[in-house]
């Protein structure tokens, strides 16, 4: 049994200057009693149609529409016996009406339309466009009617569906932050108001709830005291913000903005990944919750480096949480490495020499390499006898030792006389040299015609008979003086030193 009268009207907006307004629309036929027939049309594509999970309502679909229905039914429960219809962008679209399948006999537009009924029909007529396909009797005026005086507020088709953003993408460490959820609640009759609206936000792991408020969007005022507001611990913190009367008209057609403010947990180790990520769903009544987008952030430390008379990686750098930062250091010319702390704790330089590599970064950090001028180690020749010109005195020493570093080596310096003195006269000549600190032995290479008399004018060393042991590791100068006497001349040449070159050949 099914009507094959219809009324079908074509819905139209318009802007003032007559072209189509493309905009989101919900329609509602409401209290489908005694077999009425509502009908929309397929072709519109409609991106949503709800009916009462224990509605009175049938549906079936024919000839290009879906037609719901209700047959000797008279019920003032008009939420179960409703249908809603919600359009996407569009700027029109057509509904049919029927019905007389199951009217009792005594039926009469007079009798079952009340006066604002026929006065919404009124209002309503001037947007209908097209002929009805058969005449309009009072029957077919009282469901026209019907539909024009229930065309009218906003039903929830499904949950609002809730975005989220964050106030920072990228966070230093454990400074704190802001979740921002916003969600709005459609206009509705009080037939459809909600029973719960619940929003559930899973923080992740990382990171502790510190407040959450809930605010009116459009004015910024804070309505937390309308919700239950529940931060549950666990591995992770949970944000559950429920209505607390729903049954209210307070809350529909607003907009709200939940704010979860949040900073990093210290007792956190970030791992292989920075990054979090999580979204936020809202759950009307029974319906599945409509979840956000997924947010992420990023996390990163900061490590600040410092130096003395020396050069360094750039200060400030940002680290990823939980990874890694190797930081390179040189001295100025002249200088060396005297130490390194690492987080105001001085660290073993002779294993970080060049640079200094942070692992598993989840804190700030800070580096400081400071070098000392090389210190100054100074020799001096002192000498008494009659020069002749007869050649130039040369004298050749020999230091050894280990430096700061705990490396070897071994330099060779020689000094010249060429100046002229007398018999008995006392002649002083003194060279330095700029090599790393250390614990240095010093001694002279014999001569023929000149004899080591003595070591004296020791500063920062000690003499162990003939050598002297200079301190430069914990000074930044050294001095000796090495005294001769001539005790063999025989008019032959002071030039005691000579210099042989070699060479080698590698066969190919």
């Amino acid at each position: 049994m099914f009507s094959d009268i219809w009324y079908e009207a074509k819905l139209e907006i318009l802007d003032d200057q007559g072209r189509p307004l493309a905009v989101d629309m919900t329609y509602r036929a409401e209290d489908l009693d005694y077999g009425q027939i509502f009908g929309v049309k397929k072709g519109d594509h409609p991106v949503g149609i709800s009916v009462p999970q224990d509605s009175r309502a049938y549906y079936i679909e024919r000839d290009g529409f879906y037609y719901f229905y209700a047959q000797n039914v008279n019920s003032e429960e008009y939420d179960k016996d409703s249908v809603q219809v919600q359009y996407k962008n569009t700027s029109s679209f057509s509904l049919r009406v029927g019905g007389g399948v199951a009217f009792p006999g005594s039926f009469t537009y007079s009798q079952y339309v009340p006066e604002k009924i026929k006065n919404d029909y009124e209002r309503f007529e001037h947007y209908l466009i097209g002929e009805p396909s058969a005449d309009v009797s009072d029957q077919m005026g009282a469901l026209i009617g019907w539909i024009a005086g229930s065309a009218k507020g906003y039903g929830p088709f499904t949950p609002p569906v809730p975005t989220k953003l964050v106030d920072r993408e990228e966070v230093h460490g454990e400074e704190p932050f802001t979740y921002f959820i916003n969600f709005k609640v459609p206009e509705c009759q009080q037939a459809d108001y909600y029973q719960s609206l619940i929003l559930t936000d899973p923080v992740p792991e990382p990171l502790h709830v510190d407040q959450v408020k809930v605010y009116d969007a459009d004015n910024q005022t804070d309505v937390s005291s309308y919700f239950s507001i529940q931060t549950s611990e666990g591995t992770g913190n949970q944000v559950r913000v429920s209505v607390r009367d729903p049954s209210t008209d307070w809350m529909y057609g607003r907009t709200f903005e939940i704010r979860i403010q949040v900073h990093k947990r210290e007792d956190y180790t970030f791992g292989s990944s920075n990054i979090v990520s999580n979204q936020a769903s809202l759950a009307v009544d029974q319906n599945s919750p409509k979840k956000s987008k997924t947010v992420r952030t990023s996390f990163y430390y900061q490590i600040t480096t410092e130096a003395e008379n020396g050069s360094i990686t750039a200060s400030n750098l940002k680290v990823p949480a939980g990874g890694s930062m190797r930081i390179s250091y040189a001295p100025l010319t002249g200088y060396y490495l005297k130490y390194i702390t690492v987080d105001q704790k001085v660290i073993d330089k002779n294993q970080h020499l060049l640079d200094y590599s942070f692992t598993k970064v989840n804190a700030d950090h800070h580096i400081k390499a400071v070098y000392e001028k090389n210190p100054v180690v100074t020799i001096t020749k002192e000498v008494t006898g009659k020069w002749e010109d007869f050649g130039t005195p040369v004298f050749l020493f020999q230091i050894t030792g280990t430096d700061y570093n705990g490396v070897r080596r071994t330099y060779y310096e020689s000094l010249e006389m060429p100046e002229q003195f007398q018999t008995g006269q006392i002649y002083r000549k003194s060279f330095t040299m700029k090599i790393p600190a250390g614990m240095w032995t010093v001694r002279e290479i014999p001569v023929s015609r000149y004899a080591l008399t003595g070591i004296r004018e020791v500063e920062n060393g000690e003499v162990e008979g003939e050598k002297v042991i200079l301190d430069t590791k914990d000074h930044d100068t050294a001095k000796a003086t090495f005294c001769n006497t001539l005790t063999n001349y025989s008019e032959f040449s002071h030039n005691d030193v000579e210099i042989n070159f070699f060479g080698k050949q590698v066969g190919r």
